[in-house]
């Protein structure tokens, strides 16, 4: 069994597999690997950004779970790395729950019981090092991040890299067709110390029986530049004019050190950001940014990864998107849709395209629908019932609903922020189905969609119930087959797959 590795470092990372998060639930496959282990790794425990995404793979997994993993929605598998850990797929960098002066042991660093040579010459380099007015970065409290300053984050990051407990953990865990793949922003703090620290570590020192597994192992890069500001005012330790100055250094510092390190593929991702300013925030549970299209590239880009071969020692450079570019400057910031005459690129838009509407249309159909179907006692839920012991006393809950309540609120937030991606229309009534697609001329109803249910259930594939362990599977396949069939009635969006 094949697994890939996703280690997302800081706030863009885990929002990256957020929307990976999403696409997987959609029906979206990762080719080449059975099964992911994305491992949240984040100074700032209390981080909004970080608990959402780890509340959504928590979800995600026990519907997963719920329904076998087989293959339609919620069909890839995804574990932590650390079994039955109380913090699931967050990963704690140790000792940082004190200023940095003290992680580093400042004000030992000139005692001769170190065992040191040259004693107070340490010290005053590591003082000049970490200067800044009133010894602000030795005072900086680090429990809720690196606030922006790399170059103490990487004194963090390579501790923790080089700690005999994260490597025997991972290295433990890897076989051979194994890869992974790191994903960070390099414009602020924790994702441009973590990416580096972690990338040049995660080979070395291996266990012997790992060392030729480790070798020859995939390793893939998402590195994210900036795509979005935030709100600038005097005072604030954190700026977006440092953004670029310091996405400037990290990509000198790549070229002449990180892509030494034996990467198969890196991937970066911009946007403009002259898009509006976030709230301004250092970290803790107040940083909870929305979701951004550049985000959405981002996971495609992961999915691009798991579905390439990959040569040892060889790093791969291609274009593997372009979101289409508008000669007319009045255009360029239009909603991105599915239409035809979308901005978004033809390949991108057939790949992701019926995945998220079938998605929707799922959540459509349990929150206004599923009830009434049952109660009524529809063709389709008749059948069901008989043949399902379990289905009569289903009940749309728990896991389940909450990663499809948190999905359409991330439907929201897409068309909400800096480049909309806007393809449906959720401005509508809840349970309001016409004109659902934007820029698109087709109605739905929950007529229609109960009529292709109650044709596909008594189909032969459904008649019989053996293949089916339980109500999950068995109504995520109906639903997901109506939504195709749907889907590939629409006019001008259901193109011949690429």
């Amino acid at each position: 069994m094949a697994t890939l590795y996703i280690f997302a470092i800081g706030g863009s990372g885990s929002k990256v597999v957020e929307s990976l998060t999403m696409l997987l639930a959609a029906g979206m496959k990762v080719r080449n690997y059975d099964e992911l282990v994305p491992v949240l790794i984040d100074p700032d425990l209390i981080n909004g950004n970080l608990n959402r995404t780890n509340d959504l793979l928590k979800n995600y997994e026990e519907t997963g779970k719920q329904s076998n993993y087989e293959g339609l929605f919620f069909g890839t598998k995804i574990r932590p790395l650390v079994e039955n850990s109380s913090e699931k797929y967050k990963y704690a960098l140790e000792g940082l729950n004190a200023t940095f002066g003290d992680f580093i042991a400042y004000d030992s660093l000139d005692n001769n019981g170190l065992g040191l040579a040259h004693n107070d010459k340490i010290k005053k380099l590591a003082g000049l090092l970490f200067s800044e007015k009133d010894n602000y970065l030795l005072n900086l409290d680090m429990e809720v991040g690196f606030k922006g300053y790399p170059n103490i984050g990487s004194v963090a990051f390579n501790k923790f890299a080089k700690s005999q407990a994260f490597r025997e953990v991972f290295q433990n865990n890897v076989n051979s067709g194994d890869a992974v793949i790191f994903i960070g922003s390099i414009f602020g703090g924790t994702g441009a110390a973590g990416l580096p620290a972690l990338l040049a570590n995660i080979r070395k020192d291996p266990i012997p029986s790992k060392k030729n597994i480790l070798n020859d192992m995939p390793v893939g890069v998402v590195s994210m530049l900036p795509y979005y500001s935030i709100t600038d005012k005097t005072g604030n330790k954190i700026k977006s004019s440092h953004f670029f100055p310091k996405t400037k250094d990290a990509l000198n510092y790549y070229k002449e050190s990180v892509y030494k390190e034996n990467v198969q593929s890196f991937y970066y991702i911009a946007n403009d950001c002259d898009t509006g300013a976030l709230p301004y925030s250092e970290g803790g549970a107040t940083q909870k940014n929305p979701v951004f299209f550049a985000e959405l590239v981002a996971a495609l880009a992961i999915l691009d990864f798991a579905s390439d071969k990959h040569t040892a020692g060889v790093l791969k450079a291609k274009e593997f998107l372009e979101i289409r570019r508008q000669d007319d400057v009045e255009n360029t910031n239009e909603d991105i849709t599915f239409s035809e005459h979308s901005n978004l690129n033809e390949k991108t838009r057939l790949k992701i395209a019926e995945p998220l509407f079938q998605l929707l249309f799922l959540k459509k159909y349990m929150d206004y629908e599923f009830k009434n179907a049952k109660n009524d006692v529809q063709a389709w839920t008749e059948l069901w019932n008989k043949d399902a012991g379990d289905s009569i006393n289903f009940e749309y809950s728990g896991d389940f609903k909450a990663f499809l309540d948190r999905f359409e609120e991330y439907l929201k937030e897409l068309g909400s922020y800096g480049h909309k991606f806007k393809p449906f229309d959720l401005d509508k009534k809840p349970h309001d189905l016409s004109g659902i697609l934007k820029n698109i001329n087709y109605d739905f109803d929950f007529e229609e969609y109960s009529k292709k249910l109650d044709i596909l259930s008594k189909g032969k594939s459904f008649i019989k119930r053996p293949s089916y362990k339980n109500s999950y599977e068995r109504l995520f396949k109906l639903i997901y087959n109506a939504t195709s069939e749907m889907f590939n009635e629409i006019p001008g969006i259901a193109k011949e797959k690429k």
